[in-house]
């Protein structure tokens, strides 16, 4: 499995008039609202920097319903929130608490790396 896009990522809403994804809002219609994506501006792939999202490298065209600009907020956040997990996954394997490994431990922080590093093989594409 490749890695993910690096961010940042970035809500955006699609302009209908430059976007030719306006051709699937009939697929996407769960409302009559703007259809919201999540694009990477700073990807090598986006034309020239453009500051629009119609020219860049989209992560996520997330739809036109009540929950989907909800869903692309938590989209763009992934990439921190993956950095985040990484980070405090990699405090340590042993609990400065109890003296002890933190697979064996159940104290609260052991307990989060445990639930840190289940999440962040999950995002790299395991179970």
């Amino acid at each position: 499995m490749s890695a993910p896009t690096p961010g940042p990522w970035e809500v955006a809403v699609l302009d209908a008039a430059l976007d030719p994804v306006e051709q699937f809002r009939e697929m996407l219609s769960f409302g009559t609202g703007p259809i919201w994506a999540v694009w990477v501006p700073q990807h090598p792939m986006t034309r020239g920097g453009h500051p629009r999202p119609e020219h860049a490298v989209l992560a996520s065209i997330v739809g036109n319903g009540p929950a989907s600009k909800a869903n692309a907020d938590l989209i763009a956040a992934s990439p921190d929130l993956l950095a985040f997990a990484e980070r405090y996954a990699a405090s340590g394997d042993w609990c400065v608490i109890n003296g002890e490994t933190s697979e064996n431990c159940e104290c609260v922080a052991c307990s989060l790396t445990r639930e840190a590093r289940a999440t962040i093989a999950k995002a790299r594409g395991g179970r």
